[in-house]
């Protein structure tokens, strides 16, 4: 019940970032959305290891190790299109809306603090959970320091080209993230 609960969390997060990017101009937003949406495959997936393992433990191990896998694959192509699109918009004069973006961000952090809290209370011996719990924590960081420092800084000054710069940082931090994840299960999967 309680990963229905972040699932369902995390789709209105992206619906609210992703409409948020459509009127603010906010390429950030919408890389943040990104995340959130891959966030919520990594919850799916993460609910299917649970009921294969409730079934058969052996079987949940190795569903583990593969849903380990396709959530890093999936953070490794989010990155990639993240990337191409900030980097398309570096040339181009970018209108953004400082302020829609901001109190977009404010209600996703806030909807990301609480997805964290839910998972806090979860099986954290679980791989894919503790993937998962990366995934919204890291969510909850780029909604401070990718959207909302941004957002403040171009409601005040109209600096739209800290957009991209700031879409950049959320792709480098989803690719720390993986990294780091990647390191973690390689190492116990030997």
């Amino acid at each position: 019940m309680r990963y229905w609960l972040v699932f369902g969390l995390a789709l209105g997060i992206a619906t609210l970032e992703f409409y948020g990017s459509s009127i603010s101009g906010s390429w950030a937003l919408s890389a943040d959305a990104i995340h959130v949406v891959l966030d919520g495959l990594a919850v799916l997936v993460t609910i299917c290891v649970a009921r294969i393992t409730q079934k058969n433990y052996t079987a949940g191990i190795l569903a583990e190790r593969k849903g380990v896998q396709v959530n890093l694959v999936l953070l490794i192509v989010a990155i990639g299109v993240i990337v191409f699109e900030a980097w398309q918009r570096i040339g181009a004069e970018q209108e953004v809306a400082g302020v829609p973006m901001l109190v977009v961000g404010i209600i996703g952090g806030i909807g990301n603090y609480f997805q964290h809290r839910v998972l806090c209370h979860g099986h954290k011996h679980n791989g894919v959970h503790k993937l998962l719990h990366v995934h919204v924590k890291s969510d909850l960081a780029q909604s401070i320091l990718g959207v909302l420092m941004p957002a403040l800084v171009i409601a005040g000054t109209g600096w739209g080209i800290l957009d991209p710069l700031a879409s950049f940082g959320i792709a480098t931090w989803m690719g720390w993230q993986a990294v780091k994840i990647a390191q973690q299960h390689y190492s116990a999967w030997r």
